[in-house]
């Protein structure tokens, strides 16, 4: 496994990742839960090799409650 994929998977291991299995409200969520949300999405792209169509229709999906000051306050590392 590689080094980001398991730093991914450390950030998100303490979090219960079965809530967002049907999307998160970005809204009303606390910024943390936020950005280990993105890295665990992040991940499952990256996973999947998703691309293309199936990539774009899982990220339509997954960020729809997402705004512009919510993606601004995520770290950018």
């Amino acid at each position: 496994m590689a080094t980001s994929a398991m730093n991914i998977e450390k950030s998100t291991s303490a979090i219960d990742t079965k809530k967002w299995e049907t999307r998160i409200d970005a809204t009303v969520t606390d910024i943390k839960e936020v950005k280990a949300f993105v890295d665990w999405r992040l991940s499952i792209y990256k996973e999947n090799r998703w691309k293309g169509f199936h990539l774009w229709e899982s990220f339509i999906n997954d960020f729809e409650s997402f705004i512009r000051d919510i993606l601004n306050n995520l770290s950018k590392d």
